[in-house]
């Protein structure tokens, strides 16, 4: 527990100190969750839309397999 005490201060005096690279970290951070969250979007909705308008055979095996 110590050690993990330890890295959180460590990590917070990083960030506080505006290390250049901790803050090219967070900016890559950020970019590829944003790209993740366009992605998942322009796949998740159309697909969830579909699924929950339809109605096939198999749509109960399909949902639990989501």
């Amino acid at each position: 527990m110590v050690e993990i005490w330890q890295g959180l201060t460590h990590t917070l005096g990083l960030i506080m100190a505006a290390n250049s690279e901790v803050g090219a970290i967070v900016v890559l951070s950020l970019k590829v969750s944003g790209v993740a969250l366009v992605v998942s979007t322009l796949v998740g909705v159309p697909l969830g839309s579909w699924l929950g308008l339809s109605h096939f055979w198999g749509r109960r095996l399909f949902i639990a397999f989501l």
